[in-house]
């Protein structure tokens, strides 16, 4: 109930501000006409199954559950009829012989997924034998908007038979049957808070005269609508773990990361407490999980064995910087869930400094509204949201790795190494060090590292040319290269100490379904992955969340590993990173060659060599959607810094026109589509059963001409 509360101020702040904040006449008669369309909406749109029972057109009719055929329900002495899964149970009522108009369902049921579909096989005055399947309606426990299947027959229905498919653990109970109960008028204060609000975003985004300004021009109210939009996605992330469930903050009990890494550095070692069994160790090859499986020993999933005893290949700086102390303060492990949302937040607020940051230093002429929808589009898109459907131990790492990147980027753009400015060293180093930690997180990250160097080196070369203090040259060079000694050092070392190398961070000896040390390297594998991340097209449907994934594994004709498979391209979740190909006519337009050269060579780094060499690395652990962190938004700001490099040095009014149309296009279709990928990854990852409930009743209410 918490949850949907805060859903449901998150929704209406935004119209309320505008009602009581603004001071705008023809913003308030918008407001209200917007609101009386939409209240018109839900009474007659809305509820017209409602309306058509209404009247004596149709009579109603209680069904006697006795004089029903039924098979595998049983009947008690009550009344009531149970049927318990697996199987199909059936009730056929016959010879009814009047106009249905629909049927009510008396019932309470229990279901994994909180809802039990109901289908119906009908015969009316055009066919007198049964019509399989003519019907179908997900019933919904104690949600009485569910319990109304509509059926639209021709003349006098004869027959109808309503089977429910059950699973094993689930189970009905009906206690009646009604034909053509008049259905009650239902008003969702959800759907109307959620198509005001989408109306009330257009409204602004065609009439706002302050969001048609520069950025130059309107730093502080752009900071003030960056922190609006910020604050609603931390509040939702908030509610999506949430709905997950946080855990305990005295855990006693803690996973790889929070636990056993743990325990491991209080006890003095980097191998884990934890010992591996002889029979493991005397198998030909432990790291086979088929002869694993055969022998039946038993070993710790996911953990690396070398040398007789089990390591962890996870990053140790969330251990260092997070776990540890919190367990040597308390003596408890941190909770997962708690951990993933912290790591997620701090990255959700960089990445919008970041934003800022960007717009600001290069593009202070440009429109305050193109700015934000770029924002929208590259916090939709960023994949941390995938992270937040299903915090596990996984998710530790991929979320503080992503944490450390966007927050090094951020504090190297404000270092001003390559924007105008006098360079500001302490924020070098502390960009440096965000990266370094970034890699102790996740090693992937250290393409973004290499990157760093050419943004140092342009730096340095910006010093160097300012005829900058040979104190200054020195203090910046520290900064830039001791935290990527001291924190690079750390790695090596721990890796060395786990693995006798100093570069072998230990994943080829994982104890999963395949044997890294054996694993082969084919070209097939990187292109299902490049296709799945960047050009997949999603599947289209009328019922909400209206976008299904589809996965293409491209025939590999060999074993490639598939977490799961949420799979939309970035080119459909981020329209504008298609921007990276207008790349030769922004060339064309610069006529400085020295910044065409530097620009081509630091966006093509970040934008693209980078992303792919992550999309290339990644080819041995599989397809995973939240992979996707480790290169979208680097992408995202590459394409970005074209798009906006093109419309701020063109003089077409009407081609910005038609630009500004397309991005805020783009952001509704990027949203639309990042909201079903993520809904349908976060319901398959709910656990409590009146969580999954709200969700399945959210659905419905959005199936409003279904």
């Amino acid at each position: 109930m918490f949850h949907t509360i805060l859903f449901f101020i998150l929704l209406l702040l935004p119209p309320l501000l505008v009602l009581f904040l603004s001071k705008n006449k023809k913003t308030q008669l918008f407001f209200i006409f917007l609101s009386l369309v939409l209240l018109i909406a839900e009474l007659f749109v809305f509820n017209f199954e409602s309306w058509e029972t209404l009247g004596n057109r149709y009579e109603e009719k209680q069904v006697v559950l006795d004089d029903c055929q039924t098979q595998l329900f049983t009947a008690s002495q009550n009344g009531t009829y149970t049927a318990q899964g697996p199987g199909t149970a059936v009730i056929t009522v016959t010879q009814i012989g009047q106009p249905v108009a629909n049927v009510h369902f008396d019932m309470s049921a229990k279901a994994d997924d909180a809802r039990i579909t109901a289908f119906a096989d009908v015969s009316d005055s055009t066919n007198q034998a049964l019509r399989y399947n003519c019907a179908s309606q997900e019933l919904i426990p104690d949600y009485e908007d569910s319990a109304y299947m509509p059926l639209r027959l021709s003349g006098n229905a004869q027959n109808i038979r309503i089977r429910f498919d059950l699973e094993e653990n689930e189970s009905i109970q009906l206690y009646g049957l009604t034909f053509n109960r008049a259905k009650p008028v239902q008003f969702s204060a959800l759907r109307t808070c959620i198509l005001l609000c989408c109306g009330l975003f257009l409204y602004a985004f065609a009439t706002s005269s302050l969001l048609k300004e520069p950025i130059g021009k309107r730093k502080k109210e752009n900071q003030f609508i960056t922190f609006g939009i910020t604050t609603v996605l931390l509040g939702i992330a908030v509610v999506m773990v949430g709905c997950y469930g946080f855990a305990p903050w005295n855990a006693t009990v803690g996973n790889q990361i929070t636990q056993s890494i743990v325990d491991a550095l209080r006890n003095g070692q980097v191998e884990l407490l934890q010992k591996p069994s002889e029979a493991l160790l005397a198998l030909e090859n432990p790291y086979d999980w088929s002869l694993r499986r055969e022998a039946g020993v038993s070993y710790l999933w996911d953990h690396c064995l070398y040398d007789g005893n089990y390591y962890s290949y996870y990053g140790i700086a969330p251990v260092l910087l997070l776990f540890l102390p919190y367990n040597l303060l308390t003596g408890f492990y941190f909770p997962t869930p708690q951990a993933v949302l912290l790591f997620s937040m701090v990255g959700i607020v960089f990445l919008s400094l970041l934003w800022t940051a960007f717009v600001e230093k290069f593009f202070p002429t440009l429109p305050t509204r193109v700015s934000v929808l770029g924002l929208l589009t590259v916090q939709f898109a960023s994949g941390v949201w995938f992270c937040l459907c299903s915090p596990l131990f996984y998710e530790i790492a991929q979320s503080s790795a992503f944490m450390f990147t966007v927050a090094g980027a951020y504090f190297l753009l404000r270092a001003n190494l390559v924007a105008d400015g006098r360079i500001r060293i302490p924020f070098v180093g502390a960009g440096t060090a965000c990266l370094a930690l970034a890699v102790l997180c996740r090693p992937t990250t250290a393409v973004y590292c290499v990157v760093a160097l050419l943004f140092l080196f342009m730096g340095l070369r910006k010093l160097i040319k300012a005829k900058e203090s040979t104190k200054r040259t020195v203090l910046y060079c520290m900064n830039a290269t001791v935290f990527f000694a001291l924190f690079g050092g750390i790695q090596m070392v721990y890796n060395y100490l786990r693995f006798d190398s100093f570069l072998d961070f230990g994943i080829q000896y994982s104890l999963t379904i395949n044997d890294f040390t054996q694993s082969q390297f084919h070209p097939r594998f990187v292109s299902i992955g490049i296709y799945n991340y960047i050009c997949n097209t999603p599947t289209f449907s009328p019922a909400f969340p209206f976008f299904g994934n589809h996965f293409e594994e491209l025939q590999p004709n060999g074993y490639y590993f598939i977490a799961n498979k949420y799979a939309i391209g970035l080119i459909y979740r981020a329209l504008p990173c298609l921007a990276l190909f207008a790349a030769p006519s922004a060339w064309k337009k610069c006529k400085n060659k020295n910044q065409k050269y530097a620009a081509a060579l630091l966006i093509g780094a970040l934008s693209i060599a980078a992303p792919f060499a992550v999309l290339f690395s990644i080819w041995e652990s599989g397809y995973g959607a939240r992979y996707c962190m480790d290169f979208t938004w680097e992408i995202l700001f590459g394409a970005f810094f074209i798009a906006f490099y093109l419309y701020t040095n063109s003089n077409n009014d009407g081609l910005k026109k038609w630009a500004d149309r397309l991005l805020l296009g783009s952001t509704a279709l990027s949203f639309l589509i990042c909201l079903a990928q993520n809904w349908q990854f976060l319901s398959a990852s709910l656990r409590d059963a009146d969580v999954i409930r709200q969700f399945a009743i959210i659905e419905s209410v959005m199936n409003f001409w279904m």
